[in-house]
This record gives structure tokens, sequence and C-alpha cells, in this order.
């Protein structure tokens, strides 16, 4: 698992198109061509519950930034039909964590825009976290 960093503290939850495009090819080069499900948060400005709007999607990954930048809104999470990794990028949090087999958390700790980290299960990610 690691953590990518978003690019502003004001955009808790929101990555920035450059961040977006990055996530986006690296998930590409183990998701390939296969179907994704993006679910909104359950908070009242995404999609307030039972309101009738859609909260999970189904699509490819080459729609999610162009939709992100249109709408100023993030999926809260995302993930291909095999479930081989995840995308949290929770509202109330500066990072977005993810998850995945171990050569696409390789891919994310080696990309040059992604400012990421490895974590564990047992890893602190909140505000009590140590740190360095």
């Amino acid at each position: 698992m690691v953590l990518a960093q978003t690019s502003s503290w004001s955009d808790d939850g929101y990555l920035s198109e450059e961040e977006c495009q990055a996530l986006v090819l690296t998930l590409k080069s183990a998701a390939g061509s296969e179907d994704c499900f993006f679910r909104f948060s359950d908070i009242p400005f995404y999609a307030p519950v039972n309101s009738g709007k859609a909260q999970l999607f189904r699509g490819t990954l080459d729609a999610v930034c162009e939709f992100q930048k249109e709408r100023h809104l993030c999926f809260e999470y995302w993930w291909p039909s095999d479930q081989s990794w995840c995308v949290c990028s929770d509202y109330d949090l500066p990072f977005t964590i993810i998850g995945g087999r171990p050569n696409l958390v390789s891919a994310l700790l080696l990309d040059k825009v992604l400012e990421c980290i490895q974590v564990t299960p047992q890893t602190r990610i909140d505000v009590f976290a140590p740190m360095p």
C-alpha cells in the first residue's frame, strides 16, 4: 500500500489534474482496458443518501481525470473489476491511499509526479502519526 500526497492541503481528497493523469497512467498499466468502478462519498455535498442520485459508476480509467476536472469532484473509491487494486481519496484527508500488488506499488513509488510513501496496515496515517 502507498500514500500519495495531494498537491494542496486546501483540496483534501482531490487530486490535481497532473496527479490524476499520472495515477491513471500507472493504474492502466496494471488494469489495462478493464472496466472499473467509481464511487462517491456518502456525504451530502457529493450525493445525498437516498437522493436518488447514483453514487456508484462503471467505466474506464480514461474518463476519470476529465470527469474530475469538469466537476471539481473526486471519486472516493475506484477499483477494477478484478479488484487487483483500490484507490481511496477521502474528502477529509490530504493524501490518497492506493493498495495493490507489489508491481503496482513499485511503479507508484518510482513515479516522478506522485509523491508516494509505502505503508503497511500497521502504519498510523492520522493526525497523531509520528513525523520523521
